[in-house]
């Protein structure tokens, strides 16, 4: 499947899948599918294969397996949209963000069902804590294009609600420099 940058129809339509498939009220967007209700003219940010959700209110009960199958990277739903969903899960997207996570999303509803698209530095933070080389990059570009900057992500670190993170999240700013350092020459 080839990255393309994902827009609003695509969140529309990835929503409205997992509404039809888990029955779904209420869900929270994370990663580059999240930048898209923040930043939807920015093609090379949006670029990606997915969207990662966490549902908060399901309809009835549906397992991992049966998600990936029917919305997952090799589901019917993808070769028909050109993307996936990746059910990441709520805790693993809110549980280490700061107080206050919901009033900054950016919210949306669409069919009767609330999609917290989560907020730049809340993404940048889940970026932070996954400590991959691809989420470093991304970070680096958000902060190149001008989404978020060093000093917001300095004292959001300094906020974080588990301080034994801070020294982890400090090395992963680090990283995130180096990867700026390189862009600019």
């Amino acid at each position: 499947m080839l990255q393309r940058s994902l827009d609003s129809a695509d969140l529309e339509i990835a929503i409205r899948g997992v509404k039809q498939v888990t029955g779904c009220l209420e869900l929270v967007i994370g990663g580059r599918g999240a930048l898209v209700a923040w930043a939807p003219d920015s093609a090379e940010l949006l670029r990606t294969v997915d969207f990662d959700v966490g549902i908060t209110q399901e309809g009835g009960f549906l397992g991992l397996k049966e998600f990936d199958e029917k919305l997952g990277i090799k589901s019917e739903f993808s070769l028909a949209h050109g993307f996936y969903i990746e059910h990441a899960g709520e805790s693993l997207l809110t549980d280490r963000l700061a107080e206050g996570w919901r009033e900054r999303a950016h919210c949306l509803e669409i069919d009767g069902v609330v999609a917290l698209c989560l907020a730049p530095m809340d993404i940048v933070m889940n970026k932070l804590d996954a400590r991959r080389p691809k989420d470093f990059e991304h970070v680096a570009l958000m902060i190149q294009i001008g989404i978020i900057t060093e000093t917001a992500i300095e004292e959001a670190i300094s906020n974080v609600p588990y301080t034994f993170l801070i020294p982890t999240y400090r090395e992963a700013l680090d990283c995130i420099r180096a990867i700026l350092s390189r862009m600019k020459t």
